[in-house]
């Protein structure tokens, strides 16, 4: 057995104190950690400790912020669950603070706040608010403890760490007293305006009457120094009335009854319009009016005219206004949207005193003109440019305004307008040349005659037949008329036309239909095939002539627009005198038919346009009675055509009753009747099944007024000459007293007597008198008749 190396004393002794060293290494680094850790442990004692004091804070902030808060404060978890309120909570609430300490579902915390639907609203917010998406603020109202309130609901998210809510922050506040307020200036709003249009009808109706004397002193008067005196009363009683018409206007757009209603119109003539209503006041100012009109604008389009013109002739009206010296400049422009609509530019100009920038917020108030003391002369009511900016905004747009102090002004808007016929304005200073020429004073003549020529008009309404007839009167065409195109094949296959009018909505046979059938009717003469239609849309022309047609005639027919067709298609040999024999013709007689007075008392029926229309009071009498005569069929064809869902046919009659309805003036009705037709086209069933009873209604309303038509024949009594001159009496009496109701009564039950002629004559002036408000005239007409 081995024995190991023995080990001397003083190598043991070395060895222990190796050791020993290392181990104080050791322990000197154990210290140190110790250390470390020991103050790291204080470290986070004292952070523990700030969190606890900054958690009392924020709740302590909390608590006095909800206790503090006049709103109802509701947070609560990711879960709906409530996890603190507001005092102003508990006002309104069964539940107690415990249960809300405790968390409750909001939906259970807001039990009797609201009802069912409402309450499901409220909790589907919150939904959409924790899941990441926006809920704008949204009023409510409700009874809470029998108090009505409206309370703004206002629901924000409580982000976490990940941005994702960790909570809901839910706002109640009580509006009531604010929206009962508003309530009350709307109230109070509309009572003014009202006030103001009621006024201003009362003022209108004397203003009337003086401009009405005032043209009749221009007529008749011979006297220089008269004539001066009419003319300033003219002008001042025109601008009183504009300034009456602005108040009307400002109060219709307050009162939300400003309706924006658009329609076919031609822009020369819009623009012809503005010059001539500006052109004498810029005159007499001793300013230059520019225009500045793009030549390639499409010439007819459709849009609102009226308020068109209205917004730019208060622009120009303000720019002349403002303007001492230098120029005022109209200009008209545009940009394609697409191809079918553009966007109508204006500009109006002016080198006038400008504004500054700190007043341009001042420019649209009502009431308010800017610089008062500066412009305290000029006249007007501060509501034209309100009136303008809130007109555009009801349009779909706005104005621009760009203006240096002392150097002038420029506003402009853009307006989307849809093209009904792309052909270019052209030259519009030519245009304007043409046609202010100074008028004829003759009545009219045609510009041919042509009694050999013969004509075929084919349209499913009389009336429109009619009104062609009526309006080539004096040419002395032969004219047919038929009411179909099976009608029209039957007159072709035994007669020769040189032109053929076919209307393009017909029942049974179309236009087009009865083009292709009439076209392989020709035999060695080929007529003429002129489109009628009412649709003349952009592109019409195109589809027409692609049809087989020669040209179209847009209605309602102009008289003017059909002759000069007609002349370029009858044959020449067949026309026996041109437009250069107009002025050796001799004058035509005067259309004196009278239009019964019952007429002018018809709801709904504008007598002046139907006259227009119809080319003279003469052929008004006979359209009008036609339109009455075939209204009955019209309506049960209507009537039989909604009940069966014929929408086909059922188009074609509303889209007749839109034309005849036009021709004799009665525009709302043709307004009814070609948003019904639009429907049809569009095969919108729904606002068919809506708005027919309101259309027929209105037609059968019409019809029955002008029932009076069928009592022509009935024989009325004959009036005593006692009852006669009664009547003489209390119309000399009333009249004096300018008693309007009392008179206009008597006068209504005059018309259920037959008068003698002369006695006719005599009520139909004091009847005209009337409605001008002449009292002396009135006066003067029947003093005379109280003693016979």
């Amino acid at each position: 057995m081995g024995v190991g190396p023995v080990v001397s004393p003083e190598e043991e002794l070395a060895a222990l104190r190796a050791e020993t060293k290392k181990l104080r290494r050791e322990l000197k680094h154990i210290t140190k950690d110790n250390e470390v850790l020991r103050m790291a442990n204080e470290q986070a004692a004292r952070t523990q400790e700030f969190i606890q004091r900054d958690n009392l804070r924020q709740i302590f902030f909390n608590r006095q912020l909800l206790k503090s808060s006049p709103y109802v404060l509701v947070l609560t978890d990711d879960k709906l669950q409530t996890v603190m309120v507001s005092d102003e909570f508990f006002r309104y609430s069964e539940v107690d603070s415990k249960q809300i300490g405790a968390g409750i579902y909001l939906k259970n915390a807001f039990e009797g706040w609201f009802d069912d639907e409402q309450l499901d609203i409220f909790i589907k917010s919150c939904e959409r608010v924790l899941a990441g998406r926006e809920v704008e603020p949204y009023i409510i109202r409700t009874t809470i403890r029998q108090k009505t309130m409206d309370l703004q609901l206002t629901i924000s998210p409580m982000p976490g760490d990940d941005d994702k809510p960790i909570g809901l922050n839910i706002i109640f506040v009580d509006m009531t007293e604010m929206i009962d307020a508003r309530e009350k200036a709307d109230q109070a709003n509309r009572a003014k305006s009202s006030f103001l249009a009621n006024m201003s009808h009362e003022i209108r109706t004397p203003i009337n009457a003086v401009l009405g004397m005032d043209e009749m002193i221009l007529r008749e008067s011979g006297e220089k120094d008269i004539i001066s005196y009419a003319e300033d009363i003219k002008t001042a009683g025109k601008t009183l009335l504009a300034l009456i018409n602005e108040i009307l206007d400002f109060s219709k757009v307050e009162e939300g009854k400003m309706e924006i209603i658009p329609t076919r119109y031609e822009l020369g003539s819009l623009i012809n319009d503005l010059i001539n209503m500006i052109r004498d006041r810029v005159e007499k100012k001793g300013l230059e009016f520019k225009l500045d009109i793009d030549e390639d604008i499409p010439h007819e389009l459709y849009g609102d005219e009226i308020r068109i013109k209205q917004c730019i002739l208060n622009l120009l009206n303000n720019a002349v206004k403002y303007t001492e010296k230098g120029s005022v400049k109209l200009g008209v422009s545009f940009f394609k949207k697409d191809i079918d609509h553009i966007f109508l530019e204006i500009h109006v100009s002016d080198t006038g005193i400008g504004m500054k920038q700190e007043d341009m917020d001042r420019l649209f108030a009502p009431f308010v003109r800017i610089e008062e003391k500066r412009n305290r002369a000029i006249e007007g009511t501060g509501l034209g440019m309100s009136i303008t900016k809130r007109l555009l905004e009801l349009m779909g747009t706005s104005l621009s305004v760009d203006s240096v102090y002392g150097k002038g002004s420029d506003f402009s808007f853009s307006i989307e307008q849809k093209i009904l016929n792309p052909e270019r304005l052209g030259s519009f200073a030519e245009k304007f040349d043409k046609e202010n020429r100074t008028p004829s004073t003759r009545a009219h003549a045609p510009v041919f005659q042509a009694p050999d020529a013969r004509i075929l008009a084919v349209d499913d309404t009389e009336t429109n037949l009619l009104v062609i007839k009526r309006l080539l009167k004096e040419t002395n065409v032969q004219i047919d008329t038929v009411t179909s195109g099976y009608d029209a094949i039957e007159k072709c296959e035994s007669v020769s036309y040189d032109v053929i009018f076919v209307d393009h909505m017909m029942p049974g046979m179309d236009g087009l239909e009865t083009l292709a059938r009439l076209k392989k009717l020709e035999s060695d003469t080929k007529p003429v095939y002129i489109a009628l239609t009412a649709n003349a849309i952009s592109g019409s022309r195109e589809r027409y002539m692609e049809a087989g047609f020669d040209d179209y005639l847009s209605k309602p027919v102009d008289g003017n627009v059909l002759e000069s067709m007609l002349k370029r298609y009858i044959p020449k040999e067949k026309l026996v005198s041109d437009e250069d024999s107009e002025a050796d013709a001799p004058a035509l007689p005067k259309d004196d038919t009278e239009i019964p007075l019952w007429l002018y008392d018809v709801p709904g029926l504008e007598i002046d346009e139907g006259i227009k229309n119809c080319g003279g009071k003469d052929s008004f009498m006979d359209v009008i009675t036609t339109f009455h005569d075939t209204s009955d069929q019209k309506y049960r064809e209507i009537v039989g055509f909604f009940t069966e869902k014929d929408w086909k046919n059922y188009t074609i009659r509303v889209h007749a009753l839109k034309s005849s309805a036009r021709i004799i003036g009665a525009i709302r009705l043709s307004k009814l009747a070609e948003a019904l037709e639009e429907a049809g086209d569009k095969a919108d069933i729904d606002y068919i099944e809506k708005h027919t009873d309101a259309c027929l209604g209105m037609f059968e309303m019409l019809n029955a007024r002008l029932s009076k038509f069928d009592e022509v024949d009935k024989e009325f009594p004959l009036i005593d000459d006692s009852m006669r001159d009664e009547a003489y009496e209390a119309i000399y009496e009333f009249s004096g007293n300018m008693d309007f109701g009392t008179v206009e009564s008597v006068l209504n039950s005059l018309k259920e007597y037959r008068l003698k002629p002369d006695d006719e004559v005599i009520i139909r002036s004091v009847h005209e008198c009337l409605m001008r408000l002449d009292w002396d005239g009135i006066v003067e007409l029947v003093k005379g008749r109280i003693a016979k």
